[in-house]
C-alpha cells in the first residue's frame, strides 16, 4: 500500500500508471479500473520526479545501482534494475520503508 495525501493506493498501481505518458485513453482507463483522475497521476508522476528523488532514504539508496538510475524516466528505470520472475514485487519491498514507520 501507499498513502499518498488522503488516499491509499496499491503500490503497483502507483508505479505502473507512471510508467507510460498521461494520454486521454490512458487517463480514462485509469479512471475506470482504479477511480484514479488525471491530477492524481500527474501529482503521482510529480512525486516520482521531484520529491521521491530528493528524499534522504532515495540518497542513501540510489548508491546502490551503477549505472546511476535514470531520474526523468523514473518509475521505469528503477523497475528495469530489479530482475528476477517478480520486478515489480521487488521493486514494492525496495521501496517499503518509505512507508512503513520505523522501529
Amino acid at each position: 500500500m501507499r498513502f499518498l495525501g488522503r488516499r491509499v493506493y496499491f503500490g503497483a498501481v502507483v508505479v505502473l500508471a507512471c510508467l507510460r505518458d498521461l494520454t486521454a485513453k490512458r487517463v480514462n482507463e485509469l479512471k475506470a479500473l482504479f477511480g484514479v483522475d488525471r491530477r492524481t497521476l500527474r501529482r503521482w508522476r510529480r512525486w516520482w520526479r521531484e520529491q521521491f528523488v530528493r528524499s534522504p532514504w532515495w540518497c542513501v539508496e540510489k548508491a546502490r545501482f551503477s549505472p546511476s538510475v535514470d531520474h526523468r524516466r523514473l518509475p521505469g528505470s528503477l523497475l528495469e534494475r530489479f530482475g528476477g520472475a517478480q520486478p515489480l514485487v521487488a521493486l514494492l519491498k525496495f521501496l517499503s520503508p518509505l512507508t512503513t514507520c520505523p522501529a
